[in-house]
């Protein structure tokens, strides 16, 4: 009788294990892991963060995948302006370099392989009061009663309207005159800022203000129809 030949295995018992247990940790290493995104509050300005995970119970903490791409929208407050963006190791607290993009709201971040703390740096430049001063509707006239002005600017709004610029680097307080040209027009004080801050108004009617500003304050005074 002829005898059948047993094929010889290709692989032998423990080292098909051998092999799997190999591949573990490679699939491992290959997956994406979740990493925080911490962004430190700081003065003159705030940081908004997209398209990433925040956390249920701490929204003041994000978390993105490594090699992920992030947004970070920059929000100076009134008076400041974006001067420049550090990035640290959180376990460390050792600055690294991290890709990133500039883009027209702020910049688009690559995600590395670490806990990050993001740290935006803003600088003082002043803040100011926009007063449209001439408009159909009448003029506008002031008095610095106290405070120094850094700059004192004029600038064309349209054929008919013309604007000045109040500038400074330290509270100020000033005096504001309607001269309407008809009764149902009233002055207007619009606050454009960041933070929950409202500047200090001690006479505000028809035709007068007197107010008082600081840093985080962008004051628009004008004419409109009641």
């Amino acid at each position: 009788m002829k005898q059948t030949k047993h094929k010889r295995p290709l692989f032998i018992a423990g080292t098909v294990l051998t092999l799997t247990s190999l591949f573990i940790p490679i699939i491992g290493f290959l997956t994406p892991n979740n990493y925080k995104i911490n962004v430190l509050s700081v003065a003159g300005g705030e940081i908004e963060i997209t398209d990433c995970q925040k956390n249920k119970k701490d929204e003041s903490i994000y978390s993105a995948k490594n090699g992920n791409t992030f947004n970070l929208i920059i929000h100076p407050y009134g008076g400041y302006e974006f001067d420049s963006i550090d990035y640290i190791d959180t376990n460390s607290n050792l600055p690294i370099t991290i890709e990133q993009i500039e883009t027209f709201e702020g910049y688009s971040v690559v995600m590395p392989s670490r806990d990050i703390t993001i740290v935006p740096h803003f600088t003082f430049i002043g803040f100011y009061i926009d007063i449209t001063s001439t408009s159909p509707l009448g003029d506008i006239s002031y008095t610095i009663i106290s405070g120094v002005a850094t700059s004192i600017d004029s600038y064309t709004l349209s054929e008919s309207e013309m604007g000045t610029l109040i500038s400074a680097s330290e509270p100020m307080t000033i005096e504001i005159i309607a001269h309407p040209k008809s009764e149902n027009i009233s002055l207007v004080l619009a606050t454009i800022t960041s933070t929950s801050y409202s500047p200090i108004t001690t006479r505000h009617d028809s035709t007068s203000l007197v107010i008082t500003w600081d840093a985080f304050s962008e004051l628009y005074v004008y004419l409109d129809n009641n």
